[in-house]
């Protein structure tokens, strides 16, 4: 410091100003995407979102919102980053594959103790955990017989079933 800077920092009563270290980093918290499997219960972690601050990550909101529940009333975060499923969302197409829609984006803000924000937009896919197509077939199959399917055939046709077999 040169001198005359130093003599302004000094008031009448000769306290010095101090110069405390001001935390002005933001957190740094990126585009994320998440898969959860569908028919989770209320409360569920689906996913927890990692950000990162040269301090501490304190919170975080839903930037539409500015709280801790999205926007469609489907999602929470909690100050920890983790997503879970209201009541609402348990009930309706964020926890129902076969509703269509099956991706949702939001949009999060990370913030630090001195406020600092840092927003992201945060992907949860809804999965079908059985992850293969459902038919209309189901098959009985009697006890001691060997019946070797051929996979290229979906659904298989009723002229290769077997007279041991029946469809239902």
């Amino acid at each position: 410091l040169n001198a005359a800077y130093a003599a302004a920092l000094r008031d009448s009563s000769n306290d010095v100003c101090s110069s405390a270290h001001l935390d002005e980093v933001a957190p740094v918290v990126n585009d994320q995407s998440f898969n959860y499997a569908e028919n989770r219960a209320v409360g569920a972690t689906l996913a927890t979102v990692a950000a990162s601050d040269n301090v501490a990550v304190t919170g975080f909101t839903f930037t539409a919102t500015g709280t801790s529940t999205s926007a469609d009333g489907f999602f929470q975060i909690d100050a920890l980053g983790n997503l879970t499923l209201t009541a609402l969302g348990a009930a309706g197409a964020a926890n129902d594959f076969e509703t269509g829609a099956n991706s949702f984006v939001l949009n999060v803000t990370a913030v630090d103790a001195a406020g600092n924000p840092d927003t992201a937009n945060i992907t949860l896919n809804v999965q079908d955990p059985a992850g293969t197509p459902v038919t209309q077939y189901r098959w009985l199959v009697e006890e001691d017989t060997t019946w070797q399917p051929d996979p290229t055939i979906v659904p298989p046709p009723k002229d290769t079933l077997a007279t041991n077999f029946h469809q239902i």
